[in-house]
């Protein structure tokens, strides 16, 4: 198991951004939403393999979204 010296927990944030991977699709519902190379997407595509490695190493995730101009 990987782990990080005492000093680096909680100071370490991986930020992925919405810039070049900003797609939607529409849900069983009908509302629109982000799903590709989302944290929360478990399909192939997905970064929540990813993500629960940084959670298991006590690095934080962040998502800087986009706004359309």
């Amino acid at each position: 198991m990987l782990s990080l010296p005492v000093t680096a927990q909680n100071k370490l944030t991986v930020t992925r951004d919405y810039y070049y991977n900003h797609e939607f699709k529409q849900d069983k519902t009908g509302n629109t939403i982000c799903w590709h190379y989302t944290w929360e997407e478990q399909e192939s595509g997905g970064f929540s393999l990813w993500g629960h490695i940084f959670d298991s190493l006590g690095v934080k995730r962040d998502t800087l979204a986009i706004h359309e101009v």
